[in-house]
């Protein structure tokens, strides 16, 4: 495993902005071990970028997401 990996490979909390077809994460903004860390990030990405998909997973598991309502119907 390369140094890159194993970086994040303890990683559990992800923030991703996804692409407006919602077919694959398309940046991975923040990753962190801590929930409360992660739902901080996911807020501040939400007001960042209010017109992108963005998502707070823990692992497979959506906690939050946040569709605009431009992409919603598309989606």
């Amino acid at each position: 495993m390369n140094e890159y990996v194993q970086r994040y490979a303890n990683c559990e909390f992800h923030v991703e902005q996804w692409t407006d077809d919602d077919l694959r994460v398309d940046t991975l903004l923040s990753c962190s071990v801590n929930a409360l860390i992660a739902k901080a990030a996911y807020e501040e990405a939400t007001r960042q970028r209010p017109t992108r998909i963005v998502r707070l997973r823990h692992r497979a598991r959506i906690i939050a997401e946040h569709i605009p309502d431009n992409l919603r119907q598309a989606v």
